[in-house]
This record gives structure tokens, C-alpha cells and sequence, in this order.
């Protein structure tokens, strides 16, 4: 769906009636722009779905928590019109990834960006689709264009390493249980009574 700012068409509005009912040539040569400039916007986004191609790239599947995540984004313009404040708008990371940047894409040209975001939780994300949101390049319409992506990546828990302290500390408790026969109980369970064995039933 392509949409026009309100204060543009409110603009055009009141061109096209001064037009008719008035018709000076400053009016005329005005709305002449104006309209112009409708066109233009018009066509372009309405061709913009079939002349932009879209697709990401990630180069590892696999990462941790808070490990910097590279995601690579190709363009490819193959139209004759610009489009200004191209927005990346991802469904598949939660709202605190940094994921949105802004660029124009020229004319029959190609574009390489970088998108980079950390990942706050593990799990499997899955790149089903995005958005892109284009203007015109007189900034008066916009549209959004939906794109399909299929790729998976997974995010792991990332390992932490104890202070020496407190591994030292866990050490010593575990080799005392383990040489105190009284608070040591093996895995088996094989020494407890039968009411103790009934009373956890």
C-alpha cells in the first residue's frame, strides 16, 4: 500500500481548485510540478516491488549470547528512479536489536550493507521475512515491501568462567562429602533403609 503525506495532498488539493476556478499562470505552473512530482512518486513505488531485489547473508549459523552478530544485506536497484530513507525492518529480533539503518538506493546500482546487533537471549531464530520501507525521492510517499528469507541461526549460551575463589571453595566442599562417609551418599542409593525408601515413595 503506498501512502502520501497528508499535507502533500492537501497541498495538491488546493492547486488543482485554483487551477480551475483561477488559472494564473504562477497557479499553473505550480500545479504542474506539484503534479509532476505525484507521477513520479507514484510510478516508482508502484514499480518498486519488481525493480528491487533484496536478500541477507550470515556467514556463521551459530553464536553466543552477547557475541556481535554480522548480518550482510544486498540491494539491487534495477530501476531508473531513486529511493530515499530505505528502512530494514526485521520481524525475527526483538525490539532492543539495532537493526534499522537508512540508505538510498541510486538508479540500476547495487548496495552491500553490514547489520550488526547482539542477541540478549539463546534459542533458535528463524529468518522467515522483513520489511523494507522505501519513499520516493521527493520524500512525499512511502510504501512497505515484504520480503522471504528462509534461514535459521542459533544462539547458545555463552560459557562464564568462576573466580579461582570460588572454584577452589566448590572443590573443597565436594571432596568433603565425598571423603566424609556420614554426608556422602552415592548415586545408587544403595545403603538406605526400607522405611527410608518408603518415605519417598
Amino acid at each position: 500500500m503506498i501512502k502520501f503525506k497528508l499535507s502533500f495532498i492537501i497541498t495538491l488539493a488546493l492547486l488543482i481548485s485554483a487551477y480551475y476556478f483561477y488559472g494564473k499562470e504562477t497557479i499553473n505552473s505550480l500545479f504542474l510540478v506539484f503534479l509532476l512530482m505525484f507521477l513520479v512518486s507514484l510510478l516508482s513505488l508502484l514499480f518498486s516491488k519488481r525493480c528491487i531485489i533484496s536478500n541477507l547473508n550470515l556467514k556463521s549459523k551459530n553464536f553466543f549470547t552477547g557475541e556481535n552478530i554480522k548480518i550482510s544485506l544486498h540491494f539491487h536497484n534495477r530501476s531508473p528512479f531513486l529511493y530515499s530513507n530505505v528502512n530494514f525492518v526485521s520481524n525475527f529480533i526483538d525490539t532492543k536489536g539495532n537493526l534499522n539503518e537508512r540508505v538510498t538506493l541510486m538508479p540500476f546500482k547495487k548496495l552491500d550493507i553490514q547489520l550488526n546487533f547482539k542477541a540478549s537471549s539463546r534459542g533458535i531464530y528463524n529468518a522467515k521475512n522483513y520489511l523494507l520501507e522505501i519513499h520516493d525521492l521527493f520524500l512525499i510517499a512511502s510504501r512497505k515491501i515484504n520480503f522471504n528469507n528462509n534461514f535459521t541461526f542459533t544462539v547458545y549460551p555463552k560459557s562464564i568462567k568462576l573466580p579461582m575463589e570460588i572454584e577452589k571453595l566448590m572443590d573443597n566442599v565436594s571432596n568433603f562429602y565425598k571423603n566424609n562417609s556420614d554426608t556422602y551418599t552415592s548415586v545408587s542409593y544403595t545403603h538406605l533403609r526400607a522405611h527410608e525408601t518408603s518415605a519417598h515413595l
